[in-house]
């Protein structure tokens, strides 16, 4: 290659979509404009802009189908290859100065969660880093907050968590052909917990109290009871809508598969809420 076709590759793949063009191209054979469109949900006219900068190194086909040219697969080849020497192992130092900034990012990152959501999870897919963090660190408080003491209530979150977790990493493979990159999807179901760990503070924190006994006229007229469920419900709708976020982000999904996938993972975790109530009542 001349040094001008080194040039018009390198500017080619500058930008992280072009990129996910390219290897998407090159994994998954010639593509139509309208699954491009779908794939990686762009407008037209950003559609457009990122194809003629990527004309040096695709064409088109008889039936109008983009594949990599000759360039295209050395600029194929070299970003495998500089992901494998980025991937490799660093010194101390180097790994220091990555994780400073992914620490002190965690503060913003919860900011643009609770405020800003949507954001927030497109930001996760980008820079994962802190949002990771931050999904590992609100799982991890969720467990530890559980309302129930002891040992096996903590390992029975644990396992409810992790049985959800490899639900949402299957479910899309299987049902919409989607392959989730799992490091993402960690981090944005992780961050979908929110809600749930804040239901167990209010829980661990609250003056109220329940008396089985009690019937139930005389609970439903308690104003502290009503207002529990008032709280229990806005937070019901704030995690269907942190999951559907989490899935269509993490999954790129569209919006109406997202939801049938947010029903889904609900109807898969009380399921296994249940069976890990009655396998841990039984032993």
């Amino acid at each position: 290659m001349s040094e001008e076709q080194v040039d018009l590759v390198l500017s080619a793949i500058n930008h992280p979509i072009r990129r996910d063009i390219v290897r998407y191209l090159a994994e998954s054979g010639p593509q139509s404009y309208t699954s491009l469109l779908e794939r990686f949900r762009l407008q037209t006219g950003t559609l457009n802009h990122h194809l003629r900068m990527l004309e040096p190194i695709l064409e088109q086909n008889g039936d109008k189908r983009y594949h990599l040219n000759r360039e295209g697969e050395i600029a194929y080849q070299t970003m495998k290859h500089m992901e494998a020497l980025l991937s490799r192992p660093r010194l101390p130092a180097l790994r220091r100065r990555k994780v400073t900034p992914i620490i002190r990012g965690l503060p913003l990152s919860l900011f643009r969660l609770l405020i800003h959501p949507s954001q927030a999870f497109m930001e996760a897919q980008d820079r994962l880093g802190s949002y990771l963090l931050c999904g590992l660190i609100i799982l991890a408080l969720y467990m530890a907050s559980t309302p129930i003491s002891g040992f096996s209530a903590v390992f029975r979150s644990l396992a409810g968590v992790l049985g959800m977790l490899i639900f949402s990493y299957i479910f899309p493979r299987a049902v919409y052909n989607k392959s989730p990159r799992f490091s993402r999807l960690l981090a944005s179901i992780g961050m979908s917990y929110l809600p749930l760990l804040v239901f167990n503070l209010l829980i661990m924190f609250s003056f109220f109290e329940f008396i089985a006994s009690i019937s139930s006229p005389l609970i439903l007229e308690d104003p502290g009871y009503a207002a529990l469920i008032q709280v229990y419900a806005a937070l019901f709708i704030w995690r269907f809508a942190l999951l559907f976020l989490a899935f269509r982000s993490s999954c790129r999904l569209s919006s109406g598969q997202s939801v049938g996938a947010v029903f889904a993972f609900s109807v898969m975790e009380s399921a296994l809420a249940l069976i890990l109530e009655h396998l841990f009542r039984a032993s």
